[in-house]
């Protein structure tokens, strides 16, 4: 149902984005879900890629799992408070993606209403909570 909720704020925000990244923890079953349900309900079918926190040597390895890290990404996770999964994220990001004119958007909550939009001062990334 939360991937439901996300999907729906995501297709009325407007934001345009080719792929879904959802940090560790937390933010895998969001992007999972959110993608699963942007295609059932929504008829947008897009990628979705997660991190580890401890990178495998073993069975497919590495620190991320899914699609490859390209085009517009749109972070989801939980929660929003200080920015520093956001900044931690965009490092992943950008080190696999090989360059930084990336927009990465995120969507989240801030425990705040109503929603919100701006841009963290630290990243640049562009906040919908």
């Amino acid at each position: 149902m939360l991937g439901r909720f996300y999907a729906e704020a995501l297709v009325d925000s407007g934001i345009e984005f080719d792929l879904l990244f959802g940090p560790a923890y937390k933010g895998i079953p969001i992007a999972t879900t959110t993608a699963v349900a942007l295609a059932e309900h929504h008829d947008k079918d897009l990628p979705y890629c997660f991190n580890r926190k401890e990178a495998k040597d073993h069975g497919e390895g590495g620190s991320l799992v899914g699609s490859a890290l390209q085009g517009r990404v749109m972070l989801v996770d939980d929660v929003i408070t200080a920015g520093t999964a956001i900044r931690e994220s965009m490092e992943i990001i950008q080190a696999h993606g090989g360059y930084t004119g990336w927009r990465t958007d995120f969507v989240g909550s801030s425990g705040t209403w109503p929603r919100r939009d701006f841009r963290d001062s630290g990243s640049g990334a562009r906040l919908w909570l």
